[in-house]
């Protein structure tokens, strides 16, 4: 990475660290305030207009430098949050001084490390109910950065199969919301390893970027309300796929999404809640077929199962299936003989 893009991309990963730990308390305070309203949108704005001006701006090396710079930047935003309410900017003054304390020993490496090891350990934990993948779940793909000035229209994580190498791409000037990069990093580096690292990879989009993308995002969302405080995530990175990242992806994705939410809902009225997941977990581990074989099976079973979901049929096959697991139920959806 080019000296000047590391100063930059350390200073904004040190910010962004520092908004995240804070960024629930903010969302409290502006549900339980009365007297004065917390208008936590407003305040993440305020930090993107000053992140921009420091991409804009910032020409030198000094990653030490650079981070004071846009500590001082951020810090300032604080008088606006006390004039929304007086809590609002102690809490935001507490920010400030953390990041005064981070500086001197702030390794953003170590950071991106920090988070890639929380979401392979979640992403360990989606597939702790699938044996057939235990043998793969201590894979372990390094991470990559690469920082570009301007946007080139390529996602802002891939996985490379040929390398084993996961690959972060941030753009200082590009149409994503700088703090959104950031949040969204767990959940990415989470779908990277549920979707394309630890699965019998197809490579199929409806399924690998559409379907799996709700399975994930699925998963967080219920383990964040089952274990709290104890999750290693905010509350708004388990929910951000489908609060905010699902609406900007490509057409098969959305049509993969739209078959996958479409069956959790069936599966769950028809009192089999387990059987998306379950499901979700054969379809990942075809590990006696093929790859073209692989992706004729998945592509049957989706196209199978988007044609009776809206019938009675449809919620025939899920009822049948009750107490059998999600092999015998993909299998039976992809022999289906439909007219």
């Amino acid at each position: 990475m080019h000296p000047r893009h590391e100063a930059k991309f350390g200073a904004y990963l040190l910010v962004c660290g520092g908004l995240q730990e804070i960024l629930e308390d903010l969302w409290t305070l502006g549900r339980e305030s009365e007297d004065s309203h917390v208008d936590v949108p407003s305040l993440v704005g305020f930090f993107e207009e000053r992140i921009r001006g420091f991409f804009k701006n910032w020409e030198e090396p000094n990653g030490h430098d650079a981070a004071v710079w846009l500590s001082v930047a951020i810090g300032e935003i604080a008088s606006l949050a006390r004039l929304m309410n007086p809590q609002a900017g102690t809490i935001w003054d507490g920010y400030g001084a953390a990041l005064t304390q981070k500086i001197p020993k702030w390794d953003f490496g170590s950071h991106i490390k920090e988070l890639h090891t929380i979401a392979r350990d979640l992403s360990r934990e989606f597939f702790s109910d699938c044996t057939l993948l235990a043998d793969r779940l201590d894979i372990t793909c390094p991470c990559e950065i690469t920082c570009l000035e301007f946007d080139e229209g390529r996602p802002p994580m891939l996985f490379s199969p040929p390398d084993n190498l996961i690959e972060a791409l941030f753009v200082f000037n590009g149409r994503e919301p700088h703090f959104l990069w950031y949040a969204a990093l767990p959940f990415r580096f989470i779908h990277e390893y549920t979707a394309h690292i630890f699965p019998i990879d197809t490579r199929y989009q409806l399924f690998s970027d559409g379907w799996m993308l709700v399975a994930a995002s699925r998963f967080l969302e219920k383990l964040w309300l089952a274990k709290g405080n104890q999750f290693p995530l905010s509350e708004t990175q388990a929910y951000l796929f489908s609060r905010t990242l699902e609406h900007e992806l490509p057409r098969a994705s959305k049509r993969g999404i739209r078959i996958a939410r479409l069956f959790e809902e069936i599966a769950a009225l028809e009192g089999q809640p387990k059987l998306f997941m379950e499901a979700t977990h054969t379809l990942c581990s075809l590990k006696d077929r093929d790859p073209r074989s692989r992706l004729r099976f998945t592509d049957g079973f989706l196209k199978n199962l988007e044609k009776i979901l809206p019938t009675p049929q449809g919620r025939e096959v899920v009822r049948r299936s009750a107490g059998k697991g999600g092999d015998k139920f993909v299998n039976a959806v992809v022999n289906l003989k439909l007219t």
